[in-house]
């Protein structure tokens, strides 16, 4: 029984021991890891990568979904670009060939949000990675004991360990300064204050019997005058009850447009008019054009009106189409 028992435990340890092996010998390993987080919540990725055998391809898990907008950019050691092909959303395949060290860089939006002012980074890192925040950046919470922190031309620079992270910080509006006059600037002179007074205009006035004037002002006496008095007076009400009903119906449409998206953000509004303009389907990069949204907001607003059945998104060209269903 006793021989037994310890041959199970040996089975166990070789077993073990295997599995360490092949893990430690897989297609690759990540040397280096920073993260640049940019004040509008996009993330700049920079995975230094060591294929670890002599295959044609290696495939990387990514942190992050790549931004379409800007792609993957991959040099070898010799700077020279390398190809690869998505297999997911956050997965490549990258052709190796004959590189021995491989600098894999690109834009994601999909690590940071943002709750008011504070803005929340997320991600599970494959090593310890450096993380560099906004300039002026105050970090108000840190999911785990960094290894580091530093600052380096008012940028704070984290050292976070192997993981998933979670940073919170804000970002303080820029202080606006503004000149005060000189004390030394020269007054202007008594005369120079007279002459730039506004002249006042007289009072206009009108022949007495006796030959004296008085200062009363002339009332319009003749009927042109009174005519064209009462034609200036129909025109400003004209005018103004033109204005009470157009402002009517803009209310009206407000109203309508109000109704019709009750339950949705005006982000979200902005959104559907924009693709509406665009004839009801295209890319996400074209809707970018015509609202005013930084990237990151605009694409999660978009994946909320997917999820509430208002967009459908596609993948064409490796690119987001945006087709509106209602």
């Amino acid at each position: 029984m006793e021989h037994k028992v310890a041959a199970i435990l040996g089975i166990v340890l070789l077993a073990a021991l295997f599995t360490n092996i092949s893990y430690s010998q897989g297609e690759y390993i990540i040397e280096e890891c920073k993260l640049t987080v940019y004040p509008d919540g996009y993330v700049l990725v920079n995975l230094i990568v060591k294929p670890l055998n002599d295959s044609l391809t290696i495939t990387v898990r990514l942190i992050g979904e790549p931004d379409d907008t800007y792609g993957i950019i991959i040099l070898d050691e010799n700077q020279s670009l390398i190809a690869y092909e998505e297999i997911d959303s956050s997965s490549i395949r990258v052709y190796v060939i004959e590189s021995k060290l491989l600098n894999i860089s690109y834009f994601t939006a999909t690590l940071t949000t943002k709750d008011r002012d504070i803005w929340v980074l997320q991600a599970d890192l494959p090593i310890e990675a450096v993380i560099i925040l906004p300039e002026y950046s105050v970090i108000t919470d840190l999911s785990e004991v960094p290894l580091q922190i530093d600052v380096r031309d008012n940028k704070p620079i984290i050292i976070m360990p192997e993981g998933s992270i979670r940073i919170e910080y804000t970002i303080p509006p820029p202080v606006v300064v503004t000149p005060q006059p000189s004390e030394s600037k020269q007054q202007p002179s008594q005369e120079q204050k007279q002459e730039q007074q506004p002249v006042q205009p007289q009072n206009q006035t009108t022949p007495t019997g006796t030959g004296q004037t008085t200062g009363e002002p002339v009332e319009p006496s003749s009927p042109e005058e009174k005519e064209t008095t009462n034609n200036v007076f129909y025109i400003i009400v004209g005018v103004a009850i033109a204005a009470i009903i157009f402002a009517g119906i803009l209310v009206m449409r407000k109203l309508r447009v109000e109704e019709e998206f009750e339950e949705l953000r005006e982000d979200e509004v902005e959104i559907l008019k924009a693709l509406r303009s665009l004839g009801g389907h295209a890319f996400q990069s074209e809707v970018a054009k015509l609202v005013d949204q930084p990237t990151t907001t605009l694409w999660r607003n978009i994946r909320r009106l997917s999820n509430k059945g208002y967009i459908r998104i596609e993948k064409r060209f490796g690119r987001n189409y945006l087709i509106l269903i209602r």
